[in-house]
């Protein structure tokens, strides 16, 4: 006598062929069904991608065209889509063409619930070919006052943190953080040293200043870029582009290195390997201005990314100069740029850009005051006593010890004569006291018609002091004085 279980199994593999009966999908045509599929809502599609493989790959293209994602997208694997469909494609991603690029936009509804969504499918994703990923975080309406709520607030911290650690942490691999500060190398459990929030805690020996982070809760887009391939002197790395595709708060200034200060030696540990396998990677809208730090940049690589944003209209060359030539800043300038501005840490360096950016005629020079760069001010002069359009003088005066002044030679008069299309100068300095030493320099400035003064350390006394003098070294020149907000936006009076 057999056990019931083995003599079922027997009953079943007796059973004639004809006898197995059909669920009826192949009674209607595919069109047909596909006909029908267009009337269902994205939730009862994603029950009904449960039923067998055929519903789930149907299911699943229906709701990713109802959501905006049109074939050729679908065929190029360039997929956007809200973050509500995250729900198909972790059931049903393996049955789509390979997906290289996933944009997902967040709401602020099941956040929590997405975002771990979003790390399952970027670990399945990643596997096969996934090249990026796009998470769009933008801010929610608030009330009717037109106000906004930020959807990365404090309480969500610590789960995109938990997130974000997790799609970087493979030891193997590098990971490359850019934010409007800074652009570095660092390891997964750095990043969030450099992205900072009151509800993470950092340890102390890791902590980093105020001023190379960047606060969790403004951030609107984050970009992941992944690079698998190696080489002798390349690892796979994971490139994170803070604000980089959105257009609230973009990225509008990128800085190529790391340093707590222009001017000091590069940290940022980027090689000129990784500088090149990053850049083209890099597509940035809204990009404004660009901040050379590091020395290892090949120019071919910068070339090629000032091609592809013409829109940067303020260039600056903060790099030190070594014992030996650091080679051309860009090999060659594209013809479509028009930057507005110019600026360089030294000017040997200032005048090599000058002469790169010559067919796009800057309208603004920033010229160093410091007193190393002094004594080469007569070649820079007499470039500049050349040029036959109108020109804006940016100066950073230093903050003189024990308010020492510079005293002016003869023949740093006579080249201020020479400058006749120099018609607006801006003085930046500490504070207004120390803007006094470069008054009489101003004053023998033939075709200036404008004088801008802009203190980081904006005192009353200081301006009642420096006015009088002003307007008397520099009669009927139009005077006016501001408070520096941040590298790139004073705030005038």
């Amino acid at each position: 006598m057999l056990f019931l279980p083995v003599r079922m199994f027997w009953h079943r593999l007796r059973r004639p062929f004809h006898s197995i009966h059909l669920d009826g999908r192949a009674a209607l045509p595919m069109e047909l069904w596909n006909y029908i599929f267009l009337h269902l809502d994205d939730d009862t599609l994603f029950v009904v991608a449960a039923v067998c493989r055929p519903f789930t790959e149907l299911s699943i293209r229906i709701a990713l065209i109802s959501n905006g994602v049109t074939p050729p997208d679908l065929i190029t694997g360039d997929i956007t889509i809200p973050s509500c469909l995250l729900l198909h494609l972790h059931r049903g991603a393996r049955f789509l063409p390979p997906i290289r690029n996933l944009s997902c936009v967040f709401e602020k509804t099941n956040l929590a619930l997405h975002l771990g969504l979003l790390h399952k499918v970027v670990g399945w994703l990643e596997n096969l070919q996934l090249n990026s990923v796009d998470l769009g975080f933008p801010s929610v309406p608030r009330g009717g006052k037109g106000k906004m709520d930020r959807l990365l607030d404090s309480s969500q911290h610590h789960l995109f943190y938990k997130i974000v650690r997790d799609m970087v942490r493979p030891t193997w691999r590098d990971v490359m953080l850019i934010t409007e500060r800074n652009s570095l190398r660092c390891y997964s459990f750095d990043v969030f040293t450099y992205l900072v929030s009151d509800e993470i805690k950092v340890p102390k020996h890791l902590a980093q200043s105020s001023q190379d982070t960047f606060p969790v809760e403004k951030i609107t887009s984050l970009n992941l870029y992944f690079h698998r391939e190696r080489s002798y002197t390349l690892r796979p790395f994971t490139m994170l582009v803070v604000n980089g595709s959105t257009m609230e708060r973009p990225l509008r200034s990128l800085t190529l290195g790391y340093s707590r200060a222009y001017g000091h030696k590069d940290k940022s540990r980027l090689s000129s390997t990784q500088l090149s396998a990053m850049l083209p990677k890099l597509t940035l809208p809204h990009l404004r201005t660009l901040t050379v730090i590091t020395s290892r940049i090949k120019p071919r690589a910068l070339g090629d990314f000032l091609a592809r944003h013409p829109q940067i209209e303020y260039l600056r060359d903060m790099r030190l100069p070594a014992p030996s030539e650091l080679g051309l800043f860009i090999q060659s300038p594209p013809v479509s740029h028009s930057f507005q501005k110019v600026e360089a840490a030294t000017i040997k360096n200032l005048l090599a850009l000058l002469t790169a950016t010559a067919s796009s005629l800057p309208r603004t020079i920033c010229v160093p005051f410091t007193k190393k760069e002094v004594p080469a001010h007569p070649a820079l002069f007499q470039y500049l006593s050349q040029r036959n359009i109108p020109t804006e003088l940016e100066l950073s005066i230093p903050a003189y010890k024990h308010r020492r002044v510079r005293k002016f030679a003869e023949a740093d008069f006579e080249l201020a004569k020479t400058l006749h299309c120099v018609d607006a100068v801006s003085v930046l300095c500490l504070t207004f006291t120390h803007a006094a030493t470069i008054l009489p320099w101003l004053g023998a400035l033939p075709a200036l018609s404008e004088t801008v003064f802009i203190a980081k350390y904006y005192l009353d006394m200081d301006l009642r002091e420096l006015l009088p003098l002003a307007r008397a070294s520099l009669p009927g020149i139009n005077i006016r004085v501001g408070r520096w907000v941040d590298a790139h936006a004073p705030r005038l009076h």
